[in-house]
């Protein structure tokens, strides 16, 4: 499939360009027969080169990334609105509804296969093909292992901002959205913790950090994987912007569940996964991994093949979880919980999130995973520091398994409202 990395609102405006009509015929402001000569001229004169031929391309039978095949100006700006000119030409809002089921449906194909591996890990163990005492081993063989490797082939194949502003500023807007979610759920149980269901502050404190926690890894990262090429920078700007979700989780995560800092707190935040982003940059600074890429090309096959089983196996382990932890989450009580963090994780907080990226002039890769983290539900982890630090783990598990399923619903909708260009 052809796709180009979408671009930032802003780049195209082709107001006089119009889309050919979807029955071959002729409706205000249209050219079924010459619009598309019409749309290469107005993207050569503001985007020439590389765009034109991808847009020749486009006409002449390539399929779409996402959105609506009839227009190639769309795709090359890297949205999937269909008719650019019609909301201004005040054409009728048939064919952007069409559009919008259309993207709805592009978005979900996305989800589907990752959601579909937390399935088969979730079969395979009811089955017993995934035994409980192979967990740990298999944890250990993603954490140390196998998200080392494919974290050091995607962020030194990928072109990404390496200064100052590219390497800061994600990792400080992935600490400010998780101290965002924090805060909102804190402001919003506190005052009405009792009548949601939550009538502790052991409750409190748990929900407050499972709803306030997005999936910051196992679901984005192969999601970026559908939605952009490879070399996209946008999986290492999610990489640099998880480093501040791990540092807020293990900083302000643990001190709201726990009340108090442990004495090795640092030792989360200092993880393999960590260390080995750390390490990836020093390489692309350094330009030690391009002289080892061109000299050792058979060890970087390698690490590669090796790190595309992290993702898979990681989805598997994940479905694993939520199997176990099936059993304590009582969906038959606990409604204000189920509830409140649907409305809270999936609804309160995206808008936010969106607002944000919206608000401040953050780079086209960043606002793409802003918007990417914005549909996450809740993220799971954060059920086996419930159950470390004394939370009250029926709660977490009821937040994580119904923000996982409403969010079939609620993430392709807001990915494609959200995403730039859409």
């Amino acid at each position: 499939m052809d796709r180009i990395p979408m671009k930032p609102r802003s780049l195209l405006r082709a107001s006089n360009v119009y889309a050919p009509c979807s029955r071959g015929g002729r409706s205000r402001g249209e050219c079924s027969k010459c619009s598309t000569r019409k749309v290469e001229r107005e993207i050569y004169r503001k985007h020439p080169a590389a765009q034109v031929m991808a847009a020749r391309r486009v006409a002449s039978g390539g399929r779409i990334g996402i959105g609506c095949s009839a227009n190639v100006a769309c795709y090359i700006r890297g949205a999937s609105k269909c008719a650019i000119a019609g909301a201004r030409q005040g054409r009728t809002g048939r064919v952007h509804w069409r559009v919008r089921m259309q993207q709805w449906l592009t978005m979900t194909g996305a989800l589907i296969p990752a959601f579909g591996i937390i399935l088969v890990g979730v079969v395979a163990r009811r089955i017993n093909w995934l035994t409980e005492e192979a967990d740990r081993t298999l944890l250990n063989l993603c954490v140390r292992l196998l998200f080392p490797c494919f974290i050091l082939i995607q962020m030194n194949r990928s072109e990404w901002p390496t200064g100052a502003s590219g390497l800061l500023i994600p990792p400080m807007v992935g600490f400010g959205l998780t101290a965002m979610g924090f805060a909102v759920c804190w402001m919003i149980v506190r005052p009405f913790g009792k009548q949601l269901g939550l009538p502790t502050s052991v409750h409190r404190r748990t929900f407050v950090l499972c709803a306030g926690m997005f999936n910051y890894g196992y679901l984005p990262i192969p999601l970026v994987q559908q939605l952009f090429p490879k070399g996209s920078p946008v999986l290492p700007t999610l990489l640099l912007h998880n480093v501040g979700v791990e540092v807020a989780m293990w900083t302000l995560g643990i001190l709201i569940l726990a009340g108090k800092l442990t004495k090795r707190w640092w030792a989360g935040i200092l993880n393999p996964v960590v260390l080995t982003i750390m390490a990836a940059i020093t390489l692309k600074l350094t330009g030690a991994w391009q002289l080892f890429d061109a000299n050792a090309r058979p060890v970087v096959s390698l690490i590669d093949s090796i790190g595309q089983c992290a993702i898979p196996l990681s989805l598997l382990l994940s479905g694993a979880t939520i199997s176990d932890v099936w059993r304590e989450a009582s969906f038959k009580e606990g409604w204000g919980v189920l509830g409140s963090s649907t409305l809270i994780r999936l609804g309160v907080l995206p808008a936010m999130f969106l607002g944000v990226a919206m608000i401040f002039p953050f780079s086209a890769p960043l606002e793409n995973v802003i918007a990417i983290q914005a549909a996450m539900p809740a993220a799971v982890f954060p059920i086996l520091l419930a159950k470390h630090y004394g939370g009250d783990t029926p709660t977490a598990v009821r937040v994580v398994l119904i923000t996982h399923f409403i969010c079939l619903i609620t993430a392709p909708a807001w990915l494609a409202f959200g995403l730039p260009g859409n």
